[in-house]
């Protein structure tokens, strides 16, 4: 199992390699694409390693372009197959993540276009 410390210095080296700014959150996280940033909380714990993995798939995976429920998902598997480990915790926070975003969305829209059967979206929130 990785520490704390090799996970802070994971998220630090994609950053680098794939040159993307990073600043820090007070909450959650949130990034750009197009502007090659992630805003993170500080890498404490293995949940702030899966958030911080997530907000870098926004940027460096190919989903962007989707609408919100693909982009989520996709951001979701892009951090759990870029993950040095990946925990019970951060599996949990990843499927409370996108369970929220789907009662988002269903609140938020009339028409809401859900991901087809067999998505990733559905397959990850099966765990």
């Amino acid at each position: 199992m990785a520490d704390v410390e090799t996970m802070r210095d994971h998220i630090n080296m994609l950053c680098a390699r794939n040159q993307v700014r990073m600043g820090r959150h007070s909450r959650g996280g949130n990034a750009s694409r197009r502007g090659r940033f992630i805003n993170i909380r500080p890498i404490k714990s293995a949940i702030t390693y899966a958030v911080a993995l997530h907000e870098l798939g926004h940027v460096l995976g190919p989903w962007q372009s989707q609408p919100r429920l693909y982009k989520e998902a996709g951001a979701w598997k892009w951090a759990f197959e870029n993950a040095l480990v990946w925990t019970a915790p951060m599996q949990k926070t990843m499927i409370r993540s996108l369970t929220s975003y789907l009662k988002w969305q269903q609140r938020r829209r009339k028409f809401v276009r859900l991901p087809e059967r067999g998505h990733a979206f559905w397959l990850l929130l099966e765990g």
